[in-house]
This record gives structure tokens, sequence and C-alpha cells, in this order.
């Protein structure tokens, strides 16, 4: 269904040049001379509370490691069997049938995305499915500007010019009832906005798919259809610090990891380990988040409580600290035995969407299932596929870029980004928690 309707025009009042939204700035710029417009004064960016990165910086004393923060371990009951079985178990075409579900990560990152948003959040789902479409003439090149009836400001791909609809610029409205879960309350304050074109998304899957032999799924037919979707996804910021004790192939010992401004996901409606699979960002670009503002068709999906956090974090550990583990250190064979773990330290108003690319793509005859997720900001790709009939996965990555840090040269903590520290093998040597870091 196609239909027309009035979209304005915002020209610079000195040079009549194109204005964009600028959202850290609260106004619309000129492209050319600078001029800003400020945003309608009832858009709430003007609120938004500046996050605050609450950092702790972990001691050095005399060349020890001085680990309070992690004293008490507990044996670690994560059976690997079972979490493979719950994480890629099949069952992703059966119809989840209950309403409330129930929002745990090994149960739900198998119902296809379209049924979990729907049983999510039924009148969205309707809204976004039966939404019309607008189309105009771009007045600058005069080719055809097509977007749907919930967005806000368009983009003329021939000519990159953005164009909002009048009501966005005499009051900064937006539709709350197009976001996915609370309309309201809990919504992040500050978001980081795509940088990777949609153009380029679509080479960087066909180049992760190519590499890795996988030809059964027609990914040319996928982005014809839209099956490439754009997504505002919710996290929250904390810091995260672990000791492990491990079995190995090479025997028995200590180790112990930080992961700064790390993400844990407050809406399980994408594939969660995936998405964290590509999870480095710049925090130095995040901007105060106004819907209203938002150029282009983009899903939001909001912040739902009761999200299985304890579940999600168990599985993060038990994949990714054992993967980083046997990747330091040359191990084929890791079990973690006991833990101790310094999981939530919440930055103040740590809430931010980031944006994500996301592709879902089920193949019912054989059986198998594809997702592709690209960091939106970076270009940072992963890909999954899974076989119902033998419950086999696969996971596959562009290669990441995360930065790391030593942990005894660090002498400032980051606000800006993503960083990790790399895994290192440590012993108890004294009282105070000191612990050796072993070569």
């Amino acid at each position: 269904m196609k239909s027309s309707d009035t979209v304005i025009i915002m020209k610079c009042p000195n040079c009549s040049g194109p204005m964009y939204p600028h959202t850290s700035e609260n106004a619309f710029e000129c492209f050319y001379c600078g001029h800003k417009r400020k945003f309608s004064p009832l858009d709430l960016t003007a609120f938004a509370e500046k996050m605050r990165f609450r950092h702790q910086k972990t001691e050095v004393e005399e060349g020890l490691l001085k680990l309070p923060h992690t004293a008490f371990m507990q044996y670690w009951n994560f059976d690997e069997a079972e979490y493979t079985v719950n994480l890629y178990k099949g069952g992703f075409r059966s119809k989840v049938k209950d309403k409330y579900i129930n929002y745990n990560a090994n149960n739900v990152r198998w119902i296809p995305i379209d049924e979990y948003l729907e049983n999510l959040d039924e009148e969205t789902y309707k809204l976004i499915t039966e939404r019309g479409i607008l189309y105009f003439k771009c007045p600058n090149c005069a080719n055809e500007v097509e977007g749907f009836e919930n967005e806000n400001i368009f983009l003329c791909k021939y000519c990159n010019y953005s164009y909002p609809r009048e009501e966005v610029v005499k009051f900064g409205y937006y539709n709350k009832a197009y976001i996915f879960g609370p309309k309201f309350l809990g919504m992040p304050y500050w978001y980081l906005p795509f940088e990777i074109e949609e153009g380029y998304a679509k080479h960087l899957a066909r180049k992760i798919l190519s590499r890795n032999s996988i030809n059964d799924f027609p990914i040319e037919f996928l982005f014809e259809k839209g099956y490439l979707k754009k997504y505002f996804f919710p996290y929250e910021l904390s810091d995260f610090r672990i000791r492990v004790e491990i079995e190995s192939n090479k025997g028995r010992f200590q180790v112990y990891q930080e992961w700064i401004n790390w993400g844990v996901p407050k809406n399980l409606a994408l594939d969660v380990l995936l998405c964290d699979r590509i999870f480095s960002w710049d925090f130095s670009k995040m901007e105060p988040f106004s819907p209203a503002y938002i150029i282009g068709d983009i899903v939001i999906l909001g912040h739902i409580n009761g999200v299985d956090n304890i579940g999600y974090l168990n599985t993060i550990t038990n994949y990714r600290v054992t993967e980083r583990i046997k990747q330091t250190f040359d191990l084929k064979r890791v079990k973690i035995v006991k833990q101790s773990r310094d999981w939530r330290r919440n930055h103040s108003y740590s809430m931010i969407f980031v944006p994500i690319y996301y592709l879902e793509c089920q193949l019912p005859k054989e059986d198998k299932l594809l997702r592709i997720a690209i960091n939106g900001q970076t270009g940072s790709c992963s890909a999954v596929v899974k076989q119902r009939e033998n419950g086999v996965f696969s996971l596959f990555d562009s290669g990441e870029n995360v930065k790391s840090f030593d942990l005894l040269r660090r002498t400032e903590m980051s606000d800006e980004c993503t960083i990790y520290s790399k895994p290192v093998k440590i012993e108890y040597l004294k009282p105070k928690f000191l612990y050796k870091i072993l070569k």
C-alpha cells in the first residue's frame, strides 16, 4: 500500500542548504554553513541525564594483584553438554502460544524473531506489519523517496538529503506505539548512531558467508526482500571482573580477567550470544536518544524488566571466558571448576541503545537456521548456523577489534570504549588477597 503525506523540506535560512538532525547538539544543523536550529522544546533529549562511568581500578601492590572483590570462590555447576543443548536445541519452528514468555536466554534464543516480537508486544507487531508506505519526489534530485509511515525523517538514497516530516519539526513528535516493549519507563537516555551504511553491511554479510563456505542460504534474495534490518538494542553498561579455577589438558590453575564497559542485554529479541561477539563500541560518540530524530526505518527494542541476566551471564562466562583462556594459553580443553565474579558494577544512567544490523533466515526443509549480526558502528560481524537434525551449530566471526590492556601497567580506566584485559594465570601469594601473575 502506498500513500502520500506532507513532508517539510527543512532548508537553512542563511544559505538554503539542507539541514540534518544533530542529536549531540540538540538541533538541526546546516550541512554547508553550520547554522543550527534547536529541536522542539518538548523534546526529551534536553533532560537526558549524563552517563557517569564508575570504574574501580584493580589495585597493584608490590607488583602483585590485590583481588578482594573476587575473594569467595564457588563451585561451577554449569554443565557443558546441558549448555549446548539448551542454547542450540531445536524447535525454532514451533509457535509460542503463551503470551507471557519466560524471558530466559536459554529458552528463547531459537524462537524466530518475528514470533518473539509478536508475543512480546502484539499491538506494536501489528502496527509494524500493517504500516503503509509514504512517498514523494526528492526536491533536490527529483527521484522518488519512499519510507514507512512511522518514519519521521526520510533519506534520499540517490542524493543523500534528509527530509523531516512537518510534525517532527514543530513538536518533536514520535509515536511510541512503534517501540517494542515498555514505551516510556526505563528507556535509555543515550544511543550510538549507525555509522555503517546498509550497502556496506550487506558486503560484510556476503564476506563472512563466503569466507566460511556457507552457501545454503539465498542471501541476495534475503537482501531484496528486506531480511537485513536495523535495530536499536538496549544494553546496560557495567564492569565485569572474574577469577576462575580451571582444569585443562595442561593441568589445573587459576585465571583472572576483566571486561570494562561490557553490556548486559535488556531485551532478548536478538541472539544475545551472537550479539556479544560484536560487542566493541566507542562510547565517546554516544548522543542523547530521541526517536523523533532517527533517520530511516529502525526497529526500537525497549528495555524489558525481568530479563534473565544470571542465565545470560552464566552462558557468556562459560563460553567467552573458556574461549579466551584457550586462545591465550594454547589449550585444547578447558573446564571451569570454581569461579568468583564481581559482575554488576553498573555505571550511573548506564542504559544505552546500540546499533545492530541483524538478519535471520530459516530453511524448514533442511531444518537450518542462519543468523547474522553486524555492529552498526564498527562493522564487526558474526554469524551462526544451526542444523536441527543433529543439533550442530557453528559460530563465525569476522575478527574482533576489541582493545586490550595490561593489568599491571594500566594507569587510567577507559570511559570511551569496550576493553578487555588479557587473561592472566595467577597464584595466591600472601594475605590481603595478593596474587602473583605467573608466566
